[in-house]
């Protein structure tokens, strides 16, 4: 994946744009934001208005795996044939489907724990508040 199809399946390209190494070492350098935002004496004075900005386009979990980190975020890249739905909605969705797989086809299940999708089936966080998760168990 390029970094022109990062920013285009991740919702970013509307907030951000490459920026290249003015040096030339490296093709693209970084992202920036395409709106600048002014401050008056520190930066920090404005660091929740960009966070804001890129909030709805994270997918945040929560992860109980000894010896990762607590709290992750993970750009959510949408298929290209695909619309984009809310952590919320989509983890609705995942819960009632497996929900339905447990009690009307409860063989499938365990298929689905032994794919390539077990470790994600595995364990689903939701932080809908700071409190709030919810998990399915194997």
């Amino acid at each position: 994946m390029t970094q022109k199809q990062l920013l285009e399946r991740s919702g970013l390209r509307s907030l951000f744009e490459l920026v290249r190494d003015p040096d030339g070492v490296d093709q693209w350098l970084c992202l920036q934001r395409a709106a600048t935002v002014e401050y008056q004496h520190r930066p920090t004075e404005r660091v929740m208005e960009l966070i804001d900005v890129v909030r709805p386009l994270l997918y945040r979990i929560v992860s109980a795996v000894p010896g990762t980190s607590y709290r992750r975020s993970y750009l959510y890249l949408a298929p290209r044939s695909g619309d984009r739905v809310a952590q919320l909605e989509a983890t609705w969705a995942l819960l009632y489907f497996l929900g339905s797989v447990v009690r009307y086809r409860p063989h499938r299940f365990h298929e689905i724990a032994r794919s390539p999708y077990g470790p994600f089936v595995d364990e689903v966080h939701l932080r809908s508040t700071g409190t709030t998760h919810l998990s399915t168990c194997l």
